[in-house]
């Protein structure tokens, strides 16, 4: 039975895809970077930005600032081409009448959580959140997983990740958690293992329910 929803942020409570790449190829251009498209720049969906400029081969000099033009173009330019998805807060809600607890495992920092959590009325849903200040690693390492079961006291089997990338399966599974994998927000569901597929947030109540959480 679970008991704990866990929840990734970006692709699955927000569709942040086209601000995240936007903003990063703005920053890109600021430092005469040769421009790559939407395909190529996927992979820095769901990783903590620092490390997205490591495989980049951003000079380590050059990361923090280019960083800090990356973040104020998304927040300052794309900022409203983000949004929640389609009855995610609809499905929140109906887990928290049930009685679950949710919680967010995240490589967001806390302050940028905090922000569209406020921003868009989400922050009361959720308990305990593991962002990126929280664990020395970080998605796709279990450590984000078991540094949250740590302070909850949640058994494995007691707990669910929804995600939408291969770097959450993997944080799920490191942990022995089961994983969902977010259909509606995933850049692609090939070669990800999932113990379910969700299609749309509300899917996630049929998980519950068979595994007998539904109270």
């Amino acid at each position: 039975m679970y008991k704990h929803i866990l929840f990734d942020v970006d692709g699955t409570l927000f569709d942040t895809e086209e601000a995240v790449i936007l903003s990063l190829q703005k920053a890109m251009e600021a430092f005469g970077l040769e421009r790559m498209d939407r395909s190529q720049l996927q992979f820095a969906l769901g990783i903590p930005g620092m490390r997205a400029l490591e495989q980049m081969e951003v000079a380590e000099k050059d990361r923090p600032r280019f960083f800090e033009i990356w973040e104020h173009s998304l927040q300052q330019e794309f900022n409203d081409r983000v949004r929640v998805f389609d009855g995610i807060e609809n499905l929140l809600d109906l887990l928290r009448r049930r009685g679950v607890r949710l919680g967010i495992v995240t490589s967001r920092t806390r302050r940028e959580l905090g922000v569209d959590l406020e921003r868009f009325g989400l922050a009361a849903y959720f308990g305990t959140c593991i962002c990126v200040e929280d664990t020395e690693r970080h998605k796709p390492d279990p450590q984000p997983m078991l540094t949250y079961m740590e302070r909850t006291g949640a058994a494995p089997g007691e707990v669910l990740f929804v995600g939408d990338t291969q770097y959450d399966a993997q944080c799920a599974h490191g942990a022995c958690v089961d994983f969902a994998l977010a259909a509606w927000g995933a850049p692609t569901v090939c070669g990800i293992a999932a113990e379910y597929f969700p299609q749309i947030p509300l899917d996630v109540l049929n998980i519950l329910s068979a595994s007998g959480g539904l109270l």
